[in-house]
């Protein structure tokens, strides 16, 4: 009831406990679910105490963009190699390391290069 998140809608029990949301996801149907609680509380909808399903595309960039300075939340935590000196860019929850790690290999993601990889793509289909 305190949390910085209580004036955001969503289900009652989504205040309270992460089970709602575990209930949902476990039951297989929750991506419908979610379309359903953004038609009903908007933009941003509570789907447990301290986590919230946000549907604007127009914030991707300040969410996931290459200038955000939002953490990563412990989700990523999953994604992790069990050993800690093995860590790798997608679950990478140290900012500056994932920022130093991203402009290494970001040439290999740029338009001109993924267009060469393409002959490769169609063969592999």
């Amino acid at each position: 009831l305190l949390s910085p998140l209580a004036s955001i809608p969503g289900p009652f029990l989504a205040k309270f406990t992460k089970l709602w949301y575990l209930y949902r996801v476990a039951q297989g149907r929750f991506e419908e679910e979610n379309i359903e609680l953004h038609r009903r509380y908007g933009k941003v909808v509570r789907v447990a105490p301290n986590m919230c399903s946000i549907d604007a595309p127009e914030a991707v960039d300040r969410i996931y963009g290459i200038a955000s300075k939002m953490p990563k939340s412990d989700w990523y935590e999953g994604w992790k190699h069990p050993s800690p000196d093995r860590w790798t860019l997608f679950p990478d929850r140290d900012i500056k390391r994932h920022a130093a790690t991203r402009r290494r290999f970001q040439s290999l993601y740029s338009m001109s290069s993924l267009v060469t990889y393409e002959s490769y793509a169609d063969d592999c289909v």
